[in-house]
This record gives C-alpha cells, sequence and structure tokens, in this order.
C-alpha cells in the first residue's frame, strides 16, 4: 500500500507546501459542515499555520505525498505540545489518491514520528460533519472519546 509515492520529511520549512491542499481539505470540511460552514470559510492557511506553530513546542512533523511525475497527492502534519501531548493536527489525501493506501501510510508514519518523540498520548480532531472518517482511525486505535458542542455565533 502506498507504493509508487515518494515522501518529503521535514518540519516548519514545509508548511507553506501544503497550503493549497490545506486549503482544499478546508472546502471538503465547510461542504460537510452542518452548523459551522461559514466558519471554515472565513478560516485561512495563514491562520491554520499559526495555530499548527503556536502548539508545536516539542516539535513538528510534516510528511508530503508525491506521485510518480511529482505532483503532490497529500500530507500529514504532526506536532508535540509542551506537555509532550502528540497531535496528528491534518491529514489530506487528494481524491484521486484515496482508496490507494496513501492516507494509512501517512497516518502510520506520523504516529511512528509521534512515538519517537516520547509522546504521552496521541489524540487527533475531526470536524463535525466528516464522522464517515471514524472508521478509518479506529484502525489505528483511535476512537471518540468525547464531543465538543460550541456555540453558533
Amino acid at each position: 500500500m502506498g507504493f509508487g509515492f515518494n515522501f518529503t520529511v521535514g518540519g516548519v520549512e514545509l508548511l507553506d507546501d501544503i497550503g493549497l491542499m490545506w486549503e482544499k481539505l478546508n472546502e471538503h470540511h465547510a461542504a460537510r459542515s452542518n452548523h459551522f460552514s461559514d466558519v471554515f470559510a472565513e478560516n485561512t492557511f495563514a491562520k491554520r499555520k499559526q495555530s499548527i506553530l503556536s502548539h508545536s513546542e516539542r516539535g513538528l512533523h510534516v510528511i508530503i505525498a508525491l506521485n510518480e511525475e511529482g505532483e503532490r497527492a497529500g500530507y500529514c502534519v504532526s506536532t508535540v505540545n509542551r506537555l509532550r501531548v502528540g497531535e496528528i493536527d491534518s491529514l489530506y489525501v487528494r481524491p484521486e489518491f484515496r482508496q490507494t493506501g496513501l492516507g494509512e501510510v501517512l497516518v502510520k508514519r506520523s504516529i511512528d514520528w509521534l512515538n519517537a518523540q516520547d509522546v504521552s498520548r496521541i489524540f487527533l480532531e475531526v470536524a463535525e460533519g466528516n464522522e464517515e472518517v471514524y472508521g478509518f482511525y479506529a484502525r489505528f486505535g483511535f476512537y471518540p472519546a468525547k464531543i465538543i458542542l460550541e456555540q453558533k455565533k
């Protein structure tokens, strides 16, 4: 699984390289959200980048997958905060590369990196409206631990 892809791995220097794919992910979340489409529509990559940087005190890991033609096919961003808590902050695979095993490879490599950072736990967030990914993440031992309700302004 994940064959036919090359991977670029690094840190903060790679964040800008995922900007266009992150925008597609944000559009995906906006289209699926039942209550917060406007929040996603107002979000920008600059804001998201700042958020990632603000909680990566102990580490930031970016993996970018490239197809055989060198096109960006997907990415995963993971961070470790000051309390040694690991997070898979953002995962995106372009639609034409889904069902290839690429998402699985990206998550496994991110978990391996997080564990190598001696984190106390690993979590991720799933946007409301995107619950269909629960099954995918369950394969790696991630399950809903709590549901956070947010007041709509």
